[in-house]
């Protein structure tokens, strides 16, 4: 659903429609768009939500227009809707929310990330769709080996699934090395953090490169702490002390491939983990330190 926003009526929407989300609806939102942003001394300026990827052809087709194109969290839209005092959730309200945050809002333009970095993204998240496909098969076998009444068909065809996924595991992260090579700036950087790092494995480090977009629009540590739900939460009122922990509202597809890592690095270091209630942080290993003789269960070769 688009709005039309009039700034000389202090925000008022003037018009409004729906269109579907295909090509057609596309170029019927182009000139529905042309039709009523005549005033060329008045920028149009779109702002669409994130939608798992429903959004994306409408964002890459606006973009390739030439409209300045914003996108944001649906959590960060929520929070809007909410501080106008929207409590409804209907696709009209949404709009009108939208409409309202793209007018009163300073928003940065969308730009697309590389072809390459998105396809090592899309590799990336298929081939951790294949290692929890391939563990829950494998707990399916155990369960059937150990069973007092085992179907060896069944045993059969699990050993075949699993055998089948682990080798379309190992032809994805063939494509995924290859797509790394075939930018020789961004392998030479891929293996300098590689082996600067311990305990870091060459697919964490393609997992993080890939939901960072290489790190394009990330401009802070504290930025990306957040991107990755690993900002502290604070509970405290008076004299009444909550529990102090991480927010886990970022890409979860980060903490995952951190996860391992992490601990790797605590047992290398010999460290431990304090959860901190004087300054209500958490002492954690720094992993940006790079030790002398770094190590790496899972290089890139």
């Amino acid at each position: 659903m688009y709005q039309r926003i009039d700034r000389s009526r202090a925000g008022k929407i003037i018009a409004t429609r729906s269109f579907q989300n295909t090509k057609a609806g596309f170029e019927a939102a182009q000139a529905w768009l042309a039709s009523k942003c005549k005033d060329t001394d008045i920028p149009c300026r779109l702002l669409l939500e994130v939608t798992g990827v429903y959004h994306e052809n409408l964002l890459h087709f606006f973009h390739g227009q030439g409209y300045y194109v914003s996108l944001e969290l649906a959590k960060r839209v929520k929070s809007y809707l909410k501080s106008l005092g929207h409590d409804s959730k209907t696709d009209k309200e949404d709009a009108k929310g939208l409409a309202s945050m793209a007018l009163h809002r300073k928003l940065t333009q969308w730009q697309p990330v590389s072809e390459q970095l998105h396809e090592i993204r899309q590799l990336v998240r298929f081939r951790n769709t294949l290692v929890e496909s391939r563990v829950a098969w494998e707990n399916q076998l155990h369960a059937y080996k150990h069973a007092h009444y085992s179907i060896k068909e069944i045993v059969r065809s699990l050993k075949r699934k699993i055998a089948q996924t682990h080798k379309e595991i190992r032809t994805v992260e063939a494509q995924i090395r290859a797509l790394i090579r075939a930018d020789s700036q961004l392998c030479k950087r891929f293996e300098q953090i590689l082996h600067s790092l311990p305990g870091v494995g060459w697919i964490s480090l393609a997992t993080v490169i890939a939901e960072t977009d290489g790190f394009s629009a990330i401009q802070s540590a504290k930025q990306l702490t957040k991107y990755a739900g690993y900002d502290v939460i604070e509970r405290q009122s008076g004299t009444l002390s909550g529990k102090t922990r991480i927010s886990k509202q970022g890409n979860a597809r980060l903490r995952t491939a951190m996860y391992m890592p992490a601990l790797a690095h605590l047992r290398k270091k010999k460290a431990l983990y304090l959860p901190s209630t004087s300054d209500s942080s958490c002492a954690m290993a720094d992993l940006r330190k790079k030790p002398s003789s770094p190590y790496n269960a899972n290089s890139f070769v």
